[in-house]
């Protein structure tokens, strides 16, 4: 396996206007680790800052944070926690800039009105704790400004377009929190863009672009120079999926799908509905004849012979069409489809042989004999990891292409 030189992790306080690993104030980092999810709603950061003075390991709780390896913004955030030991050394913990909303609860004055776009509501809501903008991944590519390298652009979130309905937030809901629920309806989530604390990125996975990487696992001694693979888990989970979807509201108005039919009508107790699509599931060819199509009521006792049943209901009657219906049920399906295959793989080093950063929401091509996974993956989360000791590795988090399908199919 080649060797891949150590990364250059810098991290900088704006507002104090000093650097954790600066040889001329005699501070180091010693290690580090940094998770980021495109699932969660904060990145975290851990550091181990070593001082010849441990003056200056002190008050630096709530300070903002800027982190960026080999030049490539990968966290702006804030410390949180700090921790000094005996031997002069400090640990610090810390979120990225959206550990702010979700701290920080809904001012009751807030009042959203009809034909705001989610923007609006961002930037309304969020605010007061500094975002001033909220844009499409067209706009500002996140997966570009965190890997370094020309990925190409995805089209702008059809969720930009959607205009809100009057709508107040319930008390003592946090600003995260109450945004969020709204993205779930829209069919979008909320990204924090690491070169600028002020911006939150309105995204969809995308799952038509490219693989950025390659990691490959051989178990042929003659390939095997090509590995570059550490360690390596698949897990096939079939524990939580949801055979029929059901999801209500009080009233939705009709509207008509691409062929002209409606799809719901205005009167109470409206649902969106769906099957089980086994297509997830690509690998088990099986599974579609152990699943039960269709719902089953209460009293129908007909035998199931052996297949599973599974109702996922859910009642939202904060959705005020049958689209943010549809949306709020693809979500369900996503969080429990998602786990059909995770894939986690270690790998040297921060960068591919490319020298493209490993980041999320971006596609690697996986080839793994060891645990027969040979296709294109979706990565969910990264975890930058590094100490003295051991060097640089990164742990990529991957799910199955499609899986998470939140937005626009």
């Amino acid at each position: 396996m080649t060797q891949r030189p150590s990364p250059s992790l810098q991290a900088r306080l704006p507002l104090a206007g000093i650097s954790l690993n600066d040889p001329e104030q005699k501070l180091g980092i010693k290690s580090y680790t940094i998770q980021s999810d495109y699932t969660v709603s904060c990145d975290a950061f851990s550091l181990s800052v070593a001082s010849e003075d441990p003056r200056q390991l002190y008050g630096l709780e709530c300070q903002p944070i800027d982190i960026t390896i080999n030049g490539n913004p990968v966290l702006a955030g804030r410390i949180d926690v700090s921790r000094i030991a005996d031997n002069v050394t400090a640990e610090y913990e810390g979120r990225d800039f959206m550990a702010d909303l979700v701290e920080c609860n809904v001012d009751p004055s807030l009042k959203m009105n009809s034909g705001f776009t989610i923007g609006d509501a961002i930037v309304l809501a969020a605010g007061p704790v500094g975002i001033a903008s909220a844009v499409g991944e067209e706009e500002a590519v996140l997966r570009n400004i965190k890997t370094g390298a020309s990925l190409g652009q995805p089209a702008r979130p059809s969720a930009l377009a959607e205009k809100l309905e009057k709508n107040k937030p319930e008390p003592g809901k946090g600003i995260y929190q109450y945004l969020n629920q709204i993205c779930v309806r829209l069919g979008c989530t909320m990204q924090p863009n690491p070169a600028d604390r002020t911006m939150i990125v309105v995204s969809e996975p995308d799952y038509d672009q490219a693989p950025a990487y390659v990691i490959r696992r051989s178990l042929d001694p003659a390939n095997s120079s090509t590995n570059n693979i550490l360690t390596a888990s698949c897990t096939r989970d079939l524990s939580r999926f949801p055979s029929h979807c059901l999801i209500t509201a009080k009233g939705t108005p009709a509207k008509k799908n691409q062929f002209g039919k409606v799809v719901a009508k205005a009167k109470p107790g409206v649902y969106v509905a769906e099957d089980f699509n086994p297509t997830v599931f690509k690998d088990q060819a099986d599974i579609e004849n152990l699943v039960v199509k269709g719902r089953r009521k209460p009293g129908d006792t007909s035998p199931l012979n052996g297949k599973l049943y599974r109702l996922y209901y859910q009642r939202d009657d904060k959705s005020k069409n049958v689209s943010q219906l549809e949306n709020k049920k693809d979500r369900v399906f996503a969080d429990r489809n998602k786990e059909s295959i995770q894939y986690t793989a270690t790998v040297q080093g921060h960068t591919s042989t490319s020298g493209a950063l490993y980041a999320n929401n971006t596609i690697v091509a996986v080839r793994d004999e060891l645990t027969q996974v040979f296709e294109d993956l979706w990565v969910a989360g990264v975890t930058y990891k590094y100490d003295e000791g051991g060097g640089a590795t990164t742990e990529l988090r991957c799910w199955r292409k499609k899986t998470f399908q939140i937005g626009a199919k």
